[in-house]
């Protein structure tokens, strides 16, 4: 299934429409596996603006979905990889990877 990305959040969590389901829980935020949050003003202000372009009002879909659902202000939040064309968009920012 498609989502449409209708919000960045921050560096590593964006907001979907339509709303996820999965394991019995539904919910709006998803944070990208393998991102961080990054809290350096100047590259944060570069990687928002990155995910902007590239995924603001596009469909993307969400694969490998990661427990537990968590809530953050008052919405539910998925883990999972997100795919744009097919492309894990990961691809796009190694500055934001988490080291194995």
């Amino acid at each position: 299934m498609d989502f449409r990305v209708i919000k960045i959040v921050n560096t590593n969590t964006i907001q979907v429409s339509p709303r996820w389901s999965w394991q019995g829980e539904a919910g709006s935020l998803v944070s990208i596996v393998g991102f961080r949050e990054v809290n350096e003003a100047q590259t944060k202000t570069f990687i928002i603006n990155k995910l902007t372009t590239l995924l603001l009002d596009k469909l993307v879909e969400l694969k490998n979905p990661i427990s537990p659902v968590t809530i953050v202000d008052n919405d539910k939040n998925l883990s999972a990889s997100v795919y744009l064309n097919s492309i894990n968009i990961s691809v796009y920012f190694p500055e934001l990877k988490i080291p194995a």
